[in-house]
């Protein structure tokens, strides 16, 4: 799922096209909703709730102190959140060194890169001498850890942030048991042989267009399964899933 919140122009041919603003990738299988899109001169801001803990993702433009707007947006998100018994964590470039941050000044709690006393932030960028990008969060420690990445994309380092806080999922996976297409025990080997012969010269090989390995390779495993179905047909038998799931008629599971 891509969430985004952008400036939307367009040229003199009626094409529109984005100018800067914010894209968040979320995990198909990860609970996400967007509850609140800003963006203004001042910035950008993009307000996800993941069940039981919120997050902020925002850019913010250099501004004079005491003229941004984005700021108070984020408190008063902030005091949505708390009501809602939920933490809420801003993460971005904030182009506010932490110690200027009017959150931090207001009591929440600042997680940014630092050296090993704690004493000095490391700078953002990878030739610069400020600390811009960080989190500020109404939780103080414990379920946040944070660190640069060494990989260089641009301007700016790469700020990877792991959340312990539970969250919503959905299932992504289905398991089937294991279909075992082996000579049944009730036949005899040369049979068994002879009727899979059988109903292999009657398949159209012609049925697939060639060219495309994909497709081809789905047809050979459907052609094969209902060979061997129809095989289990002919000889009256119905072994073809393993032990356990016949015993326990477990045709599909659920994987976490």
């Amino acid at each position: 799922m891509c969430l985004a919140c952008l400036f939307l122009k367009q040229n003199v041919n009626g094409k529109t096209y984005a100018v800067g603003g914010l894209v968040v990738a979320v995990r198909l299988d990860i609970h996400a909703y967007c509850l609140h899109r800003r963006k203004s001169e001042e910035g950008e801001a993009l307000l996800l709730d993941f069940g039981t803990f919120q997050v902020v993702y925002l850019w913010r433009r250099p501004a004079e102190a005491g003229c941004d707007e984005l700021l108070t947006q984020l408190m008063s998100w902030l005091v949505l959140a708390s009501k809602r018994n939920k933490h809420l964590l801003s993460i971005g470039d904030w182009n506010l060194v932490p110690t200027e941050n009017p959150l931090h000044m207001a009591g929440l709690h600042v997680h940014a890169v630092q050296d090993a006393s704690d004493s000095r932030f490391f700078p953002s960028r990878w030739t610069g001498v400020r600390c811009v990008d960080y989190v500020v969060s109404d939780v103080a420690s414990g379920p946040l850890s944070y660190q640069y990445s060494s990989y260089k994309l641009n301007d700016h380092k790469m700020l990877q942030v792991q959340m312990g806080f539970a969250f919503f999922r959905d299932v992504m996976y289905r398991l089937r048991p294991c279909v075992v297409y082996t000579c049944p025990e009730e036949c005899r080997l040369s049979d068994w042989k002879q009727t899979l012969k059988r109903l292999c010269n009657e398949v159209d090989v012609h049925a697939v267009a060639p060219g495309n390995t994909e497709l081809e390779w789905e047809w050979f495993n459907r052609i094969a399964a209902n060979i061997f179905d129809r095989a289990a047909d002919i000889h009256g038998v119905d072994c073809c899933l393993q032990d356990w799931a016949q015993e326990q008629r477990h045709f599909t599971a659920n994987c976490c």
